[in-house]
């Protein structure tokens, strides 16, 4: 196909086709979504093209971070999309990128420059092997040690009346 194709990480419970759902209309949607899988990008630096010697550097980088060991990697023409798939769905509700923030920042720790807005549960990110231009195709494709991991729970929220004032 000479277009791009897209995909979101929610689900909408109990459909067999998948609407497109933005956070202003969630209330609206009478279906519950949930998330199962982690997503985000991270760019090469200036957005710049592969070289043989940055992706050999990114490949022997991705094979030994510790959060990489259970995730999934495809490399883009200027990056590459971090895959971390989920034993549990999480119901997509107030706190939903308070995990994905969460696991953002632990790549992040790592030493990955990820993308913060990837945070956004509405995301929408390009497959592999669709390229823009034809005849193109993801560099690498690296799902071999992908399962899918528990997540602890998130600390409950701090009581308003405990919040400093701004």
């Amino acid at each position: 196909y000479a277009t791009d194709a897209l995909f979101v990480t929610y689900v909408a419970e109990g459909l067999t086709r998948q609407p497109r759902i933005n956070k202003a209309g969630l209330s609206l949607f009478p279906q519950r979504l949930f998330i199962r899988p982690f997503l985000c990008d991270v760019d090469n630096p200036a957005h710049g093209d592969w070289t043989d010697e940055t992706f050999a550097l990114a490949r022997e980088r991705d094979r030994a971070l510790p959060s990489l060991q259970t995730a999934g990697v495809y490399y883009t023409p200027h990056g590459r999309r971090i895959v971390q798939p989920l034993k549990e769905a999480i119901l997509v509700d107030a706190r939903v990128e308070e995990y994905i923030a969460r696991w953002l920042r632990q790549l992040e720790a790592e030493g990955l420059a990820v993308d913060r807005s990837c945070k956004d549960w509405t995301r929408h990110f390009q497959l592999p092997h669709v390229p823009k231009q034809l005849g193109g195709r993801s560099r690498c494709l690296d799902f071999d040690r992908m399962v899918p991991i528990d997540l602890d729970p998130l600390p409950d929220p701090e009581p308003e009346a405990a919040r400093p004032a701004r």
